[in-house]
């Protein structure tokens, strides 16, 4: 999960997002990342979140629904031992 704090550099939202805000679909934040570097998306619009592909073409903005809002998803998570 992303955060807006004092932990590392590669788990701030606002370096994340300076890297990649610009290819993301409108109106969405990164929330987390997958071990794969691909991003679980909040949709600011909706409240839902959605598994966002880094390997795409430009323009490619599709998105796969994971969770139909932010505590649904927080019940999804599963963690890397």
């Amino acid at each position: 999960m992303f955060e807006l704090g004092i932990g590392p550099d590669s788990s701030q939202l606002d370096r994340v997002y300076k890297i990649v805000g610009d290819v993301l679909p409108t109106k969405a934040i990164p929330i987390a990342e997958d071990s794969a570097g691909n991003l679980f998306l909040l949709d600011c619009q909706t409240g839902q979140v959605a598994w966002w592909d880094h390997e795409r073409e430009l323009g490619d903005d599709k998105t796969e629904p994971v969770a139909q809002s932010f505590d649904e998803f927080l019940t999804r998570i599963e963690t890397d031992d």
